[in-house]
């Protein structure tokens, strides 16, 4: 018998207009909006994505700069969510150069 852990992810808003903004994204469906415990027993009020759902959002966010929000994900239906920074980041990640040799 092989064990699957499906991902869930979550979006949580930080304020009100990030909160109706992401309902009216998800058509204001309330029953992707919950509330899950992280690992210190923390109640968080989030809306379930999907990740393409969330690059979306992300988008948005980097269009207007005016969304307010933490991304979460689950390995697990009973397990805690836990805080997921630069989930589905598209900036291109800083090199360092080295000065060439002489």
């Amino acid at each position: 018998m092989t064990r699957t852990n499906c991902t869930s992810w979550f979006v949580e808003p930080l304020n009100s207009h990030t909160n109706e903004a992401i309902s009216a994204f998800l058509n204001g469906d309330p029953s992707l909006c919950q509330e899950r415990k992280d690992a210190r027993g923390k109640t968080h009020k989030v809306w379930e994505c999907a990740p393409d759902q969330i690059r979306m959002i992300e988008s948005e966010k980097r269009k207007n700069g005016n969304l307010k929000f933490k991304i979460m994900n689950t390995a697990g239906r009973d397990r805690p969510i836990k805080n997921f920074p630069f989930a589905f980041s598209s900036k291109p990640k800083k090199r360092n150069k080295k000065p060439a040799a002489n």
